[in-house]
């Protein structure tokens, strides 16, 4: 067993075979509510999912030769929709998010000198920014309303209520802040970020927050909840219903909160923020950010295994994944 204080002088060679890391941002389904927002605080009801039947015109492409003769054919549809009643104008939503230190992520290592080498790159993480730049950017997505994702466009008015330990903090106004800028001056934010770093850093055992919030978007207005993913496609759209009212998925909102990558090497190009994945990979734009050479797994090689000097941006980049959690094993060759 190697010395924990001689670790550096220990040569490790390649990643184990087994590495995993729990996620140490845990977020809730969200729920979703309807309400009127002169009423927000004191009246919350049920937001019921509809089915709906409609008999729908074709417009998708088709061969010059067949458009004639199937244009007017009947195209039945069955999907669920989701709106507010014509006596509520305000949406709102409900969530949680645990939050968890780093170092107590690790699941799974089958190298305990690759386990007591990456706690050091944790460590001198922690004593280098101390989380404090990654918690800065999850509580600005929480605050710029990013979690809402449709329900957001054309919003009169966002107010979101974070609470800690039955404490509320003063109420963000999402449309305060641009969706493509972290902010760092902001009281609030660096407040409940500092929390969130401390909690990472392992300050504290754990840190449970619950996000509120309300967007007025109109009498009778459709809303946007998760859409489950469905295998008979008899059965059209069906939308995500948590205890017995419309809601979103967690792993939707823990994608909008992770949306913080702003150090993938084309940045300068898009400039705009993506979420933290291994291989940089938005869905929204079929691209795959983060080239082999600057995927997680060249640059945790790096930190750990060559013990090299990374940028402190990388280093975001390699936390944030940790964070992220997930398998993260060296592939075995066949």
């Amino acid at each position: 067993m190697a010395d924990k204080k001689n670790i550096s002088k220990v040569t490790l060679k390649s990643r184990p075979g087994n590495l995993s890391f729990a996620r140490r941002m845990n977020v809730t389904e969200a729920k979703f509510w309807q309400t009127d927002f002169a009423k927000r605080h004191s009246v919350k009801l049920p937001l019921l999912v509809t089915d709906k039947a409609v008999l729908a015109s074709k417009g998708h492409e088709m061969p010059s030769e067949k458009l004639e003769k199937e244009i007017m054919d009947p195209n039945p549809q069955k999907s669920q929709s989701c709106t507010l009643s014509t006596e509520c104008d305000t949406l709102r939503i409900d969530y949680g998010i645990k939050v968890l230190p780093v170092k107590d992520g690790m699941y799974s290592c089958s190298d305990y000198n690759y386990r007591t080498a990456i706690n050091q790159k944790i460590d001198e993480y922690i004593a280098e920014d101390g989380f404090l730049t990654l918690a800065k950017r999850y509580v600005n997505n929480i605050a710029n309303g990013r979690f809402l994702w449709r329900n957001r466009k054309g919003a009169e008015a966002i107010e979101t209520i974070v609470t800690i330990e039955r404490k509320d903090y003063p109420a963000f106004n999402a449309k305060d802040f641009d969706l493509d800028i972290f902010v760092d001056d902001n009281d609030t934010i660096n407040e409940i970020a500092r929390q969130v770093a401390d909690t990472f850093a392992g300050k504290q055992e754990y840190l449970n927050m619950y996000v509120t919030c309300f967007v007025k978007i109109g009498c009778a207005m459709e809303v946007y909840p998760s859409q489950e993913m469905t295998i008979d496609e008899d059965k059209g759209k069906q939308l995500f219903v948590f205890e017995g009212s419309a809601g979103m998925h967690s792993q939707k909102i823990s994608n909008a909160l992770r949306t913080i990558d702003t150090w993938y090497p084309d940045y300068a190009t898009y400039e705009f923020p993506i979420p933290i994945e291994n291989y940089g990979a938005s869905r929204a734009v079929g691209i795959a950010f983060r080239p082999d050479t600057k995927s997680f797994y060249k640059l945790i090689d790096k930190l750990v295994l060559k013990n090299e000097a990374l940028p402190i941006e990388d280093k975001h980049y390699v936390m944030a994944v940790l964070i992220r959690g997930g398998m993260f094993s060296k592939k075995q060759e066949k």
